[in-house]
């Protein structure tokens, strides 16, 4: 017990801190348990046919983001492009507007 005037116990206060640490951090990996155990219980359904067929599709998922981004990519390189050719123009319009006459 302390002798100032709010009789603040820091014993008590450290061992009421700990106890909810443990406490929250059981909870934690309880949760984390159970999340893992649902995840396994779900993929323990699943045919080898339905884990071939998901499988698949992923890859088939993959293969379109990978072109459409690939066809993205080479969109902008072309926008890129045609943009240099037009601060190309600009420049020499520029410059012939400036020239002295």
């Amino acid at each position: 017990m302390s002798d100032s005037h709010t009789n603040f116990d820091g014993n008590s206060f450290g061992a009421a801190a700990s106890g909810g640490a443990a406490t929250l951090a059981g909870a934690l990996v309880a949760g984390v348990a159970n999340v893992a155990r649902a995840r396994a219980d779900a993929w323990a359904n699943w045919t080898r046919e339905q884990l071939v067929t998901a499988l698949s599709l992923a890859d088939l998922l993959i293969d379109a983001r990978t072109a459409e981004r690939d066809s993205a990519r080479r969109r902008l390189a072309d926008s890129e492009a045609e943009v240099r050719r037009l601060q190309a123009v600009i420049r020499r319009m520029t410059a012939r507007t400036n020239a002295p006459r």
